[in-house]
């Protein structure tokens, strides 16, 4: 069952976020993007407000139509958004697009926690026999997977001070990810997340990082150069149990 308090986790993945879109983005402020993101979407029954849509399965006409549709898909064309709850709802596909606009992400992905999202995330991009850095001030949780966790896949781990200095010195030839957060949890020390950037740029790593304390109305890292942005959406972002 998915959690109707979700946590999210914003993916920029080449190019400037949402390059098509940017002009718009700059126009609304961060109260009309989390109320109607980039676009009106056609919403059931005229409704203003997105529904709640809490059903697993989407009708076909026909048996005609199911199998167009199955062709299409097996070619790689969309002819319809839903299949099956397991591949998308439209309720949280919107909350996605919300999101993302208000982040400048090119996609947000909703989990059930904001474990899920960090650990998946993680495992989508490590490599084995790879090293990841962690910074020593972060969420208890995200420490702990990474000190009792990773090394079972083989995934070798340093935790250092939240500085672009200590990252840098800490730097293998097989890191491939720097995970950390701003402002921390539990100290909020500020990052300079532009200098931390500049360091993994150099080393071609990935940098990836939990803002959940900041929000995107106070930082968005995907601007300064980061490759991925993580919140725990019960937070400040879901207005504390809000969402």
């Amino acid at each position: 069952m998915r959690s109707r308090k979700p946590s999210t986790t914003l993916c920029r993945r080449g190019g400037p976020p949402m390059s098509n879109k940017s002009t718009k983005a700059r126009s609304r402020k961060p109260s009309t993007l989390a109320i109607h993101g980039l676009s009106r979407t056609p919403k059931a029954y005229y409704s203003v407000s997105t529904p709640i849509v809490q059903t697993s399965n989407y009708y076909f006409d026909s048996t005609t139509e199911v199998f167009e549709f199955m062709k299409a898909k097996s070619k790689g064309r969309v002819v319809r958004e839903h299949e099956y709850g397991r591949y998308g709802n439209p309720t949280q596909q919107e909350c996605e697009r919300k999101l993302a606009a208000i982040e400048g992400a090119e996609r947000a992905i909703l989990f059930s926690t904001g474990m899920s999202a960090v650990i998946l995330t993680l495992m989508a991009y490590m490599r084995r026999d790879g090293h990841i850095i962690f910074t020593s001030d972060c969420y208890r949780q995200t420490r702990d997977f990474a000190t009792n966790t990773l090394a079972e896949f083989g995934i070798q781990v340093s935790l250092v001070d939240p500085t672009a200095e200590a990252i840098s010195k800490a730097i293998r030839p097989n890191t491939n990810i720097i995970f950390t957060e701003s402002p921390t949890n539990p100290y909020l020390r500020v990052l300079d997340i532009p200098a931390i950037v500049k360091v993994a740029k150099r080393h071609n790593v990935l940098t990836f990082i939990d803002a959940t304390l900041a929000t995107p109305y106070n930082i968005k890292p995907l601007s300064m150069g980061v490759d991925i942005v993580i919140h725990s959406a019960t937070k400040y972002l879901g207005g504390h149990n809000d969402l």
